[in-house]
């Protein structure tokens, strides 16, 4: 889930992400791609949410979908391991 996620990012398709027990799905979201608008994450879901998730996708005519600009966040990670010692 979250290599299809990350993958789902890379080639610009809508995409519902479900976690999993480990967290690493929740934060990478959270970290990195929460500000996506073509990736949906359902931290509580059930049949009928993801239902209804998958229906409104596709009843869009067309998705405007961004690439997104890790830029800062990249500088703050390179920040953070060049500190780490």
């Amino acid at each position: 889930r979250l290599h299809g996620m990350i993958f789902a990012v890379i080639t610009k398709t809508p995409c519902v992400v479900l976690p999993n027990n480990n967290h690493k799905i929740l934060q990478t979201y959270n970290d990195w791609l929460s500000g996506i608008k073509h990736i949906w994450l359902l931290q509580q879901y059930n049949l009928s949410n993801i239902l209804n998730v998958v229906k409104e996708l596709l009843e869009l005519d067309q998705i405007e979908v961004e690439k997104p600009d890790f830029t800062k966040k990249l500088f703050q990670l390179e920040s953070f391991i060049k500190n780490a010692n």
